[in-house]
């Protein structure tokens, strides 16, 4: 199986605040809640994005795990804005999209060859999910306020490049050798920035922010996995170290509070003369 290279989700929106509103609901509704502070978390127990500055009318987040994408565009889209989640299967070999509606319905969706993610031991696309996948760009114009001419020459592009059947393909015989032209046509009808890198090349150059102050900077948003998500040896382990992180936590608040005491001044005795006086 070929796995996905690349993953990114394009809102059609350009208010960050809202977006990250939604992206927070998203993942809280998954099991997840954001670590302010957290980009150095594990990436075994979190979900990792990166939210790029807004440009042509678009925000695009890139989630760590390109197979989050489409799930994760369905809920944005849910939440506010229309939506096209972008994926690409070892870079050039195919790649495909799904387009959302505000309110989350399903708009559109292209793949250039489905058969390409799928592994050795499973059966080729079938016809419903050829059907499915056959796409209509023309489509995405009303949903992101786009005029239709704009998809006139990605559309026929992206059908020569389309591969229905990889068993039985010809790359020798086929007008379009890869995907690439047919991508970047749809992305320039789109309008969407054309990105070099994807998220671990961002995010390994650390150019980011964690609270940008600005709509001009990169921004990373990480989310670990609520104690209701954690199951199993790992949930216990996690919910043992919590309880420990708990306990130590309070013993140094009752170190803190007894070294509090012993700083406070001592009030004078009174002297012996001044007791007699006091008996008399």
């Amino acid at each position: 199986m070929s796995e996905l290279s690349y993953g990114a989700v394009h809102v059609r929106e350009t208010d960050r605040v809202a977006l990250i509103e939604n992206l927070h609901a998203a993942l809280g509704a998954s099991g997840f809640k954001f670590r302010p502070g957290g980009k150095e978390a594990s990436a075994r127990d979190a979900r990792r994005f990166l939210l790029m500055p807004p440009s042509g009318g678009w925000t695009t987040v890139l989630p760590e795990d390109p197979t989050w994408a489409r799930e994760l565009a369905k809920d944005l889209a849910t939440a506010g804005a229309p939506t096209i989640a972008l994926v690409h299967v070892d870079d050039d070999l195919a790649f495909g999209y799904e387009a959302y509606a505000r309110g989350g319905t399903l708009l559109d969706a292209y793949h250039s060859c489905l058969d390409a993610e799928k592994g050795f031991d499973e059966a080729d696309a079938s016809e419903a999910e050829l059907a499915r996948t056959k796409g209509d760009p023309q489509k995405l114009a009303g949903a992101f306020g786009l005029a239709a001419e704009l998809f006139a020459e990605a559309a026929p592009v992206m059908a020569k490049s389309r591969i229905e059947n990889l068993r039985d393909h010809d790359p020798i015989g086929s007008e379009y050798g890869d995907c690439t032209e047919a991508r970047r046509l749809l992305m320039r009808a789109l309008g969407l920035p054309e990105l070099e890198e994807g998220f671990h090349e961002l995010w390994d150059l650390g150019l980011f922010e964690e609270a940008a102050p600005s709509d001009a900077e990169l921004r990373a948003l990480v989310y670990g996995p609520t104690k209701e998500k954690k199951r199993g040896l790992r949930g216990l382990l996690s919910r043992f170290s919590d309880e420990e992180e708990d306990e130590d936590l309070a013993a140094d608040e009752e170190d803190e509070s007894l070294d509090d005491k012993d700083d406070e001044p001592e009030e004078d005795e009174p002297l012996d003369d001044e007791l007699e006086d006091e008996d008399r």
